[in-house]
């Protein structure tokens, strides 16, 4: 799926019956399919960003944090979930919560460059030489 061309014709209009695209490789940018995003999965999230701010302060995430931080919570949550235990034992939330939010926080910290600072991946000087958002793509 291209993120650089589209008009609003290449919208998902719909499915064929048999549940497959009606276009294949259309493009989503001018009209993203919102509507094929899962209502559980933001249901968890804001749950858990709740709780978060609770415990924190509203919008705290915001304010940035190393990505290996996140990014290890969210295999520690994942691997939890995978592993039988369906609920975070400190906050009692669903652990696919908290990996929600954590992907989601990623997510935003590399779309945003101003959150480039906190980019403490281990890279090698090739992967370095490249620019945060893939060139061949405009902005989505």
């Amino acid at each position: 799926m291209s993120l650089a061309h589209g008009t609003p014709e290449d919208s998902p209009s719909g499915v064929d019956g048999g549940g497959k695209k009606e276009a294949q490789g259309a493009d989503y940018t001018v009209k993203r399919p919102y509507n094929l995003f899962a209502l559980s999965m933001l249901k968890l999230a804001t749950v858990v960003l709740g709780y978060g701010a609770a415990k924190y302060a509203p919008h705290n995430w915001k304010r940035g944090m190393a990505w290996s931080d996140i990014f290890r919570a969210l295999q520690e949550h994942l691997w939890a979930w995978w592993e039988g235990e369906d609920y975070d034992p400190e906050s009692g939330l669903p652990h696919l919560g908290h990996a929600a939010c954590c992907l989601m926080f990623l997510c935003e910290y590399w779309y945003i460059h101003g959150y480039a600072e906190f980019d403490d991946r281990f890279t090698t000087s090739v992967h370095n030489s490249r620019p945060l958002r893939n060139p061949n793509h405009e902005e989505a």
